[in-house]
């Protein structure tokens, strides 16, 4: 099972590889629960935090600690084993089941005269607890209650002590505007930004946010508040989008120094070149495209290729997959790259969608359609649909048929290429549907040919078309493509486009190959792509992905050891 506080870090990955395996591991009881948690998808804090609070507890060594979200023991074991010697840890969990694991564990760990369970709503309960008594609180609840348990938990605090808030930062997308985020979650968006606001401007607290697990909030207590003076405060629900915005706009005012900087860096790069140092021996990342590339014309893929793909990722280098197909069309292929770990990632639906790329495939960065997308959709197909014209549009897991009860030959046999179903639904539904990462209109290919030289120029750019197929149009979030998918991850793993090799046959994979520093063409590729490319390699019949692999990089590789 997934712990999903493993899989929401908010710095590269590759430093959290080193967080994570890099430290010394627990022992005893405290690493059997964080093992345990981890296997069975409980949330506790991940490696990294877990080792800044033992860290911390080493060093302060508190009296009296109070944590807000027992889960299963594992924090506050870790915590209680660095107690003052007449310390004492009081944790508050409403969960009946975590309630009673978590003092079996806290007994198995020889802990239960060093702390007691209280069981019920920290709403309830914070006010009944001593002020300034506690050197050390760490909060780890309901996000949306943050705010609200603030003032208290500051009351409750000795003055200097510390008051720790985990996974404050919601995978980075805090920062996001709020109607972009799906509506389970704006509540807690809106609570957390008044939070930061409240927390971050106050000169009379000391604060500290890091970059740990999904973020951890650090108070020193140095001045009273009084509860409900705070509770009755207004605070600005997009304060943390207003100082994104604010940064924004001096990166835009720095551009120019920046830009200068680049120049400087490429004229290096072509430096190096000259000098025999050439580029492909510094990829870190290779993006392949499934159909035509790493598939053969059976839609299989070659042992050769797999044995080169993992070969390269042996050798340091990310292999992400970068397709136009939802996750029903991939998947299955998954067991096929045994060397992917869920460390790699999968880029899809034309960049609409990264996951991680082994189950449960977690995602990473989603674009969803605007409802004015959505509508102009259903008006570019209207005059089409006595043609043979269909609509569909994806989420992560489904193939909706808009409007029609029936799929045609074309949406059928998509269907069944993509290995998932076609689920039916109305115009209306299609409408109210703000979880959609793309939608298609599949046509007879002289039904498109004649059409889309007819299309406004608006249209393209506000629905960032791309003809994947002869038969399909694809509508994508503005500004989303391959290209698109590969620059967030990018900046996500630390890497520039030039340590990108990219590998394309289709018109979308284009722009893919223009970020990339390494573009390279399959042989049965189209002679406007192979225009793009640095390289042509060999067909997908000929295990083209293999050949370019070997030449640009391993062979290069291996003659730079020698």
């Amino acid at each position: 099972m997934l712990n999903e506080m493993m899989h929401r870090p908010v710095v590269m990955q590759k430093v959290i590889d080193l967080m994570r395996e890099g430290q010394v591991p627990f022992e005893g009881i405290v690493g059997q629960l964080e093992a345990f948690a981890n296997a069975n998808g409980i949330p506790v804090v991940p490696h990294e935090t877990a080792k800044f609070l033992d860290f911390f507890c080493a060093t302060t060594q508190p009296q009296q600690i109070l944590e807000i979200g027992t889960a299963i023991g594992f924090s506050a074991s870790l915590m209680a084993q660095h107690l003052a010697s007449d310390g004492h840890l009081t944790t508050i969990d409403r969960y009946a089941l975590m309630f009673e694991r978590a003092k079996s564990n806290f007994e198995q760990a020889g802990l239960a005269d060093k702390v007691t369970v209280l069981e019920g709503d920290a709403a309830d309960i914070l006010p009944t607890l001593p002020a300034n008594h506690y050197d050390l609180i760490f909060m780890d609840s309901a996000k949306a209650k943050y705010l609200e348990f603030y003032p208290y938990c500051m009351r409750l605090l000795k003055m200097g002590g510390v008051l720790l808030i985990d996974d404050v930062l919601q995978a980075g997308t805090i920062m996001d505007a709020l109607d972009t985020r799906p509506k389970r979650v704006r509540k807690i968006h809106r609570k957390l930004n008044e939070l930061f606001q409240a927390v971050l401007t106050d000169q009379d607290q000391r604060a500290c946010l890091l970059p740990l697990g999904d973020g951890l909030l650090m108070v020193r207590k140095e001045k009273e508040i009084e509860v409900e003076d705070f509770l009755a405060t207004q605070w600005d629900k997009t304060w943390c989008q207003q100082v994104a915005a604010k940064a924004e706009t001096k990166r835009q005012a720095a551009a120019p120094a920046l830009n200068e900087f680049q120049q400087m860096a490429a004229e290096q790069i072509e430096d190096s070149k000259e000098s025999g140092q050439e580029l492909a021996q510094d990829i870190g990342l290779i993006a392949i495209d499934l159909d035509g590339t790493l598939l053969t014309n059976q839609k299989t893929i070659s042992a050769t290729n797999v044995a080169t793909l993992a070969r390269a990722h042996q050798a340091g280098i990310k292999i992400v997959i970068c397709t136009g197909r939802t996750l029903p069309g991939v998947d299955f292929y998954v067991p096929e790259l045994p060397f992917l770990t869920a460390s790699d990632f999968m880029i899809l639906q034309n960049g609409a969608q990264t996951l991680s790329a082994q189950a449960p495939f977690q995602s990473v960065f989603q674009r969803f359609l605007t409802q004015a997308a959505r509508q102009r959709a259903l008006e570019l197909v209207a005059p089409l649909k006595d043609q043979g014209a269909q609509l569909v549009a994806f989420d992560r897991d489904h193939l909706y048929l808009v409007g029609d009860p029936t799929p045609n030959a074309l949406v059928a046999r998509d269907a069944e290429f993509l290995k998932t179903d076609v689920t039916p639904i109305s115009q209306a539904d299609f409408l109210a549907n703000s979880q959609l990462n793309k939608a298609m209109i599949l046509a007879p290919e002289a039904v498109l040919d004649a059409w889309i030289p007819t299309i406004e120029a608006t249209d393209w750019q506000a629905l960032s078309m791309v003809r994947s197929q002869k038969v399909i149009l694809e509508f994508l979030p503005v500004g989303v493509s391959k290209a698109s998918g590969l620059d967030q991850l990018t900046r996500h793993l630390g890497l520039r486009p030039e340590q990108v090799m990219a590998l394309g046959d289709a018109a979308n994979d284009a722009e893919m190959l223009d970020f990339a520093g390494c573009a390279v063409a399959m042989g049965n590729a189209s002679e406007d792509l192979k225009a793009k490319a640095d390289f042509v390699t060999l067909t997908n019949e000929e295990d083209g992905v293999s050949h370019a692999i070997e030449t640009l990089i391993l062979q290069k590789k291996q003659n730079h050891i020698e």
